[in-house]
């Protein structure tokens, strides 16, 4: 119960520290995220330790009727100062009332999270094995967005903070 109320406290703060810093919350639409990326990513465990950063790019393309392709190419520095080279594919599906992430290439077709959309905030989350995944996007504007994952279970305790720009 402890962990549960510092996550969504944690939560509240990452929350109210992009407002300050960017202003109002947009709403997403699928068109504002079609094209090329900037991501900084970075990594803390659940008492906020240092896990390591990511940075590289990220691109959406126009994929069959209502999808989009994503696919980044991100540099990791480990917390032990490795340097390696991530990639990670994923296919969006925007729906009336949901965008539901399948895994590409890796797992093929198997969904990994449904993000209801509303303004401002989304959130969703899902198990992925024996890990719980719960993901918070906020589309600043046109030109930015953040994602933040709070990962909890047996395999992984983790925060991952990104910024996307253009």
């Amino acid at each position: 119960m402890v962990l549960t109320v510092y996550l969504l406290r944690y939560s509240e703060i990452f929350i109210l520290r992009q407002v300050r810093e960017y202003g109002i919350l947009w709403e997403m639409k699928k068109e504002d995220l079609i094209g090329k990326w900037k991501i900084s990513r970075e990594i803390v465990g659940m008492d906020g330790s240092s896990k390591g950063r990511m940075w590289g790019s990220g691109v959406f393309d126009i994929h069959e009727g209502n999808q989009l392709l994503y696919q980044e190419m991100l540099y990791h520095e480990t917390e032990k100062d490795d340097l390696l080279l991530a990639k990670k594919f994923y296919r969006y599906h925007f729906k009336p009332d949901v965008i539901s992430i399948y895994f590409y290439k890796e797992e093929e077709g198997r969904l990994f999270l449904e993000l209801p959309i509303s303004p401002g905030e989304m959130k969703g989350s899902s198990m992925c094995r024996n890990d719980c995944y719960t993901l918070a996007w906020n589309w600043i504007n046109p030109e930015k967005f953040l994602t933040r994952y709070s990962i909890s279970g047996p395999s992984k305790s983790v925060i991952i903070e990104s910024e996307f720009s253009r």
